[in-house]
């Protein structure tokens, strides 16, 4: 990492001098209510405060050196953009932080710069799509409605154009946003070249499964009067304990029938009224006198807090006999599980014989907290800094999300009927499923191209969306490797990698096979990125001194 010293502010200046001349030409006007000179003194602003600020910005997004391009790249685009799409420039250029704490507060933004006005609709990204789930009471009849295009633009389309936008530590965590709170949003829309009026928004849909129907919405000034209404709440049905008092900090509810105790954990913080230590105490007593014989913590809209205070819960379960056991123990999360959530979590996994369900967590494993405010000086506008890194797990876990040993999402059928797939995945639990036994036993005739072909079968089973299966692929390779097939297990080995790029081991193992080839200088280049990406990978590094090649201190210190 570059030096955080005067020689990069020294650069800034040359590279705003340099912008200012090349651009002012340029400009043209009525774009902006802001100069030229302001915007590019906010976006050197939010540089500078990034760089010095941060705990540690290039960690797991952009690099230093990408990040300072994107920088200088939107300072020569400032005088061909309006003020509304400088703002949403500037909130991409943090989103490469990959850091869902370090964000824009979008209720900062100027109204003169950015109306954030909304539809009378709103959007909820379902396992089958995107769809309306709830709306003001005169346009009811889209309840249910799947989105099929924005301004004549696919929805996946607009999706993709508007979720790198969004600050967050992974794609799920982008995409939920985005859809729940940005494709509302006319002006936004408008300002990403999707429609051609900030104020309204054209929607095509199909309605009643079948029939498209196309509606033009007016964005929506809210008023204490509006009513609301959702579509769950059509059906008549009760609603599902995860949608139940979901103002609590923590409260747990005994399925008799099922022997099953639901624990549902909304914020790691202390309750007013009951502290977690005591709250933990109270609940693992009723768990010690009545017949449970599951116990299900629920974390799906839990966006962290104190993780600290996850201990009171932590070391209860993991010395608990009858709760800390295979089949028996369960947490569901999701794309509202962040920060806190995900570390506890993995601190759960190893400690404890939990089973995760339902979909990828919002946050990754390792990431960031303890934020600090940082206000453009012209535009006003704020973003959020993170000050704090915690590492529940090792370092460095590139790894984006904890995923689920069972997946469980939502449909909208699901959504309108109250039912909740998890739960019920629980209560009807089967262990999750094993990739090699899905494959069977491997002949001198199996190829890689039929194991690929029964990864994606296996994939399309819904319960393994998500399932890791990192190490059973690894172990197909070494399979082929050990037969001397090098060339096979190179192709699973280089598929492996493809489907989990975050993951050490994964280059380790190609860099062996290649190693077995004789490819000694291929074999170093993955020994050495395998090394970089997991310092505690001894045996990359033991491998590479083999081989001929020491690593620096500096490269033993980095990451």
């Amino acid at each position: 990492m570059k030096s955080r010293s005067q020689p990069m502010i020294f650069s800034i200046a040359i590279l705003t001098f340099m912008a200012l001349s090349n651009v002012a030409l340029a400009r043209t006007s009525g774009q902006t209510t802001n100069s030229i000179e302001n915007w590019i003194e906010d976006i050197d602003h939010l540089i500078t405060s990034v760089r010095f600020r941060h705990v540690a910005p290039f960690k797991y997004g952009a690099s230093e050196d990408e990040y300072l391009a994107a920088a200088a790249a939107l300072r020569q685009r400032v005088a061909t953009l309006s003020d509304g799409r400088i703002l949403l420039e500037l909130f991409r250029l943090h989103a490469l932080l990959n850091d869902s704490h370090s964000e824009a507060l979008w209720d900062s933004i100027p109204s003169n710069i950015l109306a954030l006005s909304a539809l009378p609709v709103r959007f909820n990204m379902m396992r089958d799509g995107i769809y309306v789930h709830e709306a003001l009471k005169e346009h009811e009849e889209l309840l249910g409605a799947l989105v099929l295009r924005i301004g004549g633009t696919s929805i996946d389309e607009v999706l993709r154009a508007t979720s790198p936008i969004i600050s967050g530590d992974n794609e799920m965590h982008r995409r939920a946003v985005a859809v729940a709170n940005t494709l509302i949003l006319p002006a936004v829309i408008y300002e990403l070249g999707f429609s051609s009026d900030p104020l309204t928004m054209e929607l095509d849909l199909e309605v009643d499964g079948h029939t498209e129907k196309t509606v033009t919405l007016e964005a929506h000034q809210p008023d204490p009067d509006d009513t609301w209404v959702r579509l769950r709440d059509r059906e008549g049905q009760p609603i599902p304990l995860w949608l139940t008092h979901n103002d609590r900090t923590y409260w747990f509810k005994h399925l008799s029938e099922e022997k099953l105790l639901y624990m549902q954990f909304n914020r790691f913080a202390n309750d007013p009224n009951e502290s977690l230590e005591a709250f933990s105490k109270r609940m693992f007593a009723f768990i010690d006198s009545h017949d449970i014989d599951k116990l299900v913590i629920d974390m799906r809209q839990n966006p962290g807090g104190d993780i600290t205070l996850g201990s009171a819960l932590t070391y209860r379960i993991a010395s608990h006999e009858k709760v800390n056991r295979l089949s028996h123990f369960f947490i569901i999360f999701g794309r509202g599980s962040k920060s806190a959530a995900p570390s506890f979590a993995i601190r759960m996994r190893q400690l404890t014989n939990v089973v995760f369900v339902g979909e990828p967590t919002g946050g990754r494993p390792n990431g960031y907290g303890n934020t600090s405010i940082i206000t453009l000086p012209n535009s006003g506008t704020q973003l959020t800094c993170s000050q704090l890194f915690v590492q529940p797990t090792w370092d460095p876990d590139r790894r984006p999300w904890i995923t689920p040993d069972i997946t469980a999402e939502l449909t909208i059928e699901d959504l309108a009927e109250n039912r909740d797939p998890a739960l019920e995945a629980i209560i009807h639990y089967l262990p999750p499923a094993s990739f090699l036994e899905f494959v069977g036993p491997l002949t001198r005739s199996t190829t890689p191209a039929e194991i690929f072909e029964r990864y994606a079968a296996f994939r399309n089973i819904h319960r393994n969306k998500w399932l890791d299966v990192q190490e059973e692929i690894n172990r197909i390779g070494y399979d082929f490797l050990e037969g001397n097939r090098v060339d096979d297990a190179i192709e699973v080995f280089e598929f492996n990698i493809r489907q989990y790029p975050t993951q050490y081991n994964t280059y380790d193992s190609l860099a062996e096979a290649y190693m077995n080839k004789g490819m000694t200088a291929k074999s170093i280049e993955l020994y050495k990125k395998s090394f970089l990406m997991g310092r505690n990978n001894t045996n990359a590094l033991s491998q590479l001194e083999n081989l001929g090649w020491e690593a620096t201190s500096a490269m033993r210190c980095s990451n």
